[in-house]
């Protein structure tokens, strides 16, 4: 059976003329003056055998705090005769409105039980400097990968770095560096993988401009190893 979806949205406002967010998406960390608030959202599959719609499942319990940041939801699937909890997701915030961490968990029948959380850090400018992913074990969270961002003085992002948790230590796993004219267009990017002592280029990216900051070039390259005889 082919299944089509539709979606409905039940929705107040706040100022009276906000524009549209998608509440699944990571809202933005900064504060709209003209927002809309979401209360639920409801989805529905056709059902290409009874040639009609079904519903399916539903986001209801949209809290948002002081700021209009999202801080918790619920989504509910429908069992043909109830709707019965599923997942749940939780936002914290700083003072600056940044999102610092999200918590997903499940319904077990009885209580929601953690599975996994993301735990965000920014710099002094607001901008992202570390995402830390953890896995919940039954008891404590564990440590499972991180990104790390670096900033050049006008907040161009000049490094991305992948680390994975091995039980003991952050392990790298592959980094991206960028470089920018004098206008602020990035005219390269390389991509390194760790083979465990020290970093090994594998792609590069060049972009030209034209005198309008036009993008008029992309070259890819990858990089070969040249063994020596």
């Amino acid at each position: 059976m082919k299944n089509f979806y539709i979606l409905l949205i039940v929705m107040f406002m706040v100022n009276c003329a906000g524009g549209q967010d998608s509440i699944l998406a990571l809202q933005t960390s900064r504060q709209r003056s003209l927002i809309q608030i979401y209360d639920s959202i409801y989805y529905w599959d056709w059902d290409t055998i009874s040639i009609e719609w079904r519903i399916d499942r539903k986001i209801i319990d949209m809290v948002y705090d002081d700021n209009n940041n999202l801080i918790n939801l619920i989504s509910q699937t429908w069992n043909d005769s109830a709707w019965e909890n599923f997942d749940q997701y939780t936002y914290t915030y700083d003072a600056n409105n940044n999102r610092t961490s999200f918590l997903y968990q499940t319904w077990d029948n009885r209580a929601w039980i953690n599975d996994y959380q993301h735990i965000f850090t920014y710099n002094a400018n607001n901008y992202l400097t570390t995402e830390l992913f953890q896995n919940w074990d039954g008891s404590t969270w564990l440590n499972d990968y991180q990104f790390i961002y670096t900033y050049d003085a006008i907040n161009n992002t000049t490094s991305y770095l992948r680390q994975n948790w091995n039980g003991s230590t952050w392990v790298n796993i592959y980094q991206y560096l960028y470089a920018y004219d004098v206008n602020n267009n990035r005219t390269n990017g390389l991509y390194q993988t760790w083979n465990g002592s020290a970093w090994v280029n594998s792609i590069q990216f060049s972009y030209t401009y034209d005198a309008n900051n036009n993008l008029t070039s992309e070259l890819r390259q990858h990089w070969i190893e040249r063994l020596e005889k």
